[in-house]
């Protein structure tokens, strides 16, 4: 499995959401809520769902620091 942040790609160990540099930054009480929903299919649980367009967000705005 892939990691889910776009333009990511790295390999996933088969239990982690996300790569570990992505997974870091989600916001430590929003981590927690996934890994307590973790029985039920990743890609159908909100707080998975929520995480991965929270650190899309963070990746596109880190992206574009710097760039004028």
């Amino acid at each position: 499995m892939k990691c889910p942040i776009d333009g990511c790609g790295l390999n996933l160990p088969p239990h982690m959401p996300m790569c570990q540099p992505h997974w870091l930054l989600v916001p430590r009480p929003l981590r927690l809520v996934i890994w307590s929903e973790a029985r039920q299919l990743r890609s159908t649980m909100p707080a998975y769902r929520e995480a991965i367009a929270l650190v899309d967000q963070l990746v596109k705005e880190s992206a574009c620091v710097g760039k004028s």
